[in-house]
């Protein structure tokens, strides 16, 4: 297999400028982290994959699973199934990753001086630092939206960790503002991460356990868990170039097939997908968004 090149769309037209050009504004509380000047988490190997599972990754759902600018790989499983769009590296070649994926994992999970945040992340806007919560922390479909300022430095670093899991609502969304890049985000998770579908996360995540992205979900970054990484249909993961600010939309595949969505978006045209957040609109599959009377804004 080869390693997938996602043909580009132009990111201003598809993508509100708000939420693209890294100078957005959010709403609601605004958590002040551990300060500047934090360091990142050595990935070691892993710094040359996008996705690394222990024991298996499956791309299910008979659609590809696109794996960009990084390798793909499992160890000391062996289970690579589905339709993975990827480099793939053998098992013994990923030995180096699964090793320092646990270390950075152990690293992370040992780090002190963090915040303590809760377990509710949707809706917060989040200054660099270090944050921690003992147990499981989630993102709900009242406020889907988590917001990461940089506040104009380029090397700010987010690292989020939590005692068990992180589970999102369908339409989550990590914004990035004012310079925060994706390379600069961590998650250090006890155990699962779980993408709820048509969501956009940002960033590395180092699970304990299982990784699975649901339909439509995309990681601007990468994923490395301890037992099975699951993609459903359509989901994407790795570092393209420009990703870090954007809309979901802006992930997605030219060629994605849709069908007709349910209320409250039933006024959405036929190869559209609905978006309830941040604002009610219809995405089209070939070029971009539509307003929530179902009226194209871009050429097909």
């Amino acid at each position: 297999m080869t390693q997938a090149v996602i043909p580009q769309p132009d990111w201003q037209t598809i993508c509100p400028p708000d939420l693209c050009d890294g100078n957005g504004s959010s709403s609601g509380l605004v958590v002040s982290g551990s300060g500047a000047g934090l360091s990142g988490i050595d990935l070691g190997e892993c710094e040359d994959f996008a996705m690394m599972a222990g024991t298996t990754n499956t791309c299910a759902g008979g659609f590809d699973c696109d794996i960009i600018q990084g390798n793909l790989g499992v160890s000391p499983g062996t289970s690579i199934t589905g339709n993975f769009v990827a480099n793939v590296v053998s098992t013994p070649d990923s030995a180096g990753c699964a090793a320092d994926g646990l270390a950075a994992l152990n690293a992370g999970k040992a780090r002190a001086g963090a915040v303590n945040m809760a377990a509710e992340m949707g809706g917060l806007t989040f200054k660099a630092g270090e944050y921690t919560h003992g147990s499981a922390i989630n993102i709900a479909l009242a406020n889907p939206q988590v917001f990461l300022d940089a506040e104009g430095d380029p090397n700010a670093v987010f690292i989020f960790n939590a005692g068990s899991t992180l589970v999102t609502c369908a339409f989550s969304e990590i914004v990035l503002l004012n310079g925060a890049r994706p390379e600069n985000v961590f998650w250090i998770l006890g155990s699962a991460l779980t993408l709820g579908n048509d969501s956009l996360f940002v960033g590395t995540v180092l699970a304990g356990s299982a990784v699975t992205i649901n339909t439509n979900g995309q990681i601007c970054g990468r994923v490395i868990a301890q037992t099975a990484v699951t993609c459903e249909t359509h989901c994407t993961v790795g570092f393209v170039d420009g990703c870090w600010g954007q809309n979901l939309a802006s992930f997605m595949k030219p060629d994605c097939t849709c069908t007709e969505p349910a209320d409250p978006c039933s006024a959405c045209p036929a190869n559209t997908r609905c978006q309830l957040f941040p604002t009610l609109m219809c995405i089209d599959c070939n070029c971009g968004f539509c307003d929530g009377g179902g009226a194209e804004c871009c050429d097909s």
